[in-house]
């Protein structure tokens, strides 16, 4: 069996909170260590899901932002939700005072609840972007696919 690093206060509390139901003897190595490992593999998953800690000023606090990483984020996640990207369209750098905003224009195509997933990705991610704008309509693929455009503003640092 392959072991995953645990925090041990966690593999403390399974251990514990396990004998306590009596389903766990400390006896049984086997089920103590699949127990762990699914704590672990559980772990992993909340890191994913986790919502980014809120920037308190987000002139001091910029998370590196180019236009192709934040593309190539978006396209992963479009895979690993099953949401396919029909249109990437930036729109033209405009330097403000201290930063940039770049609008981004982008074409989905995918079921209601993938795009609701996708977008819960979209506004956890650890870059500094807001959605401005949302429209679902019916897809011309037809059902069960639903078509959405989503408006971002990318705000970074540096020149146009």
């Amino acid at each position: 069996m392959r072991s995953f690093p645990v925090d041990p206060r966690v593999a403390v509390m399974v251990l514990v909170i396990a004998s306590a139901l009596g389903g766990v003897s400390f006896r049984k190595g086997r089920e103590v260590k699949g127990l762990m490992a699914e704590v672990a593999s559980l772990e992993r998953e909340l890191a994913l899901t986790r919502p980014p800690v809120p920037v308190q000023n987000p002139k001091v606090n910029w998370v590196a932002v180019t236009i192709p990483s934040l593309l190539d984020d978006l396209a992963r996640m479009g895979s690993q939700k099953s949401v396919e990207m029909t249109l990437v369209q930036p729109g033209e750098a405009a330097q403000k005072e201290g930063y940039i905003e770049q609008p981004v224009h982008l074409e989905l195509e995918g079921k209601y609840r993938d795009i609701g997933e996708y977008l819960s990705l979209v506004e956890r991610l650890q870059k500094t972007i807001r959605i401005t704008g949302l429209k679902l309509e019916k897809s011309s693929s037809g059902p069960p696919l639903i078509s959405a455009v989503l408006d971002l503003m990318v705000y970074r640092r540096g020149a146009p």
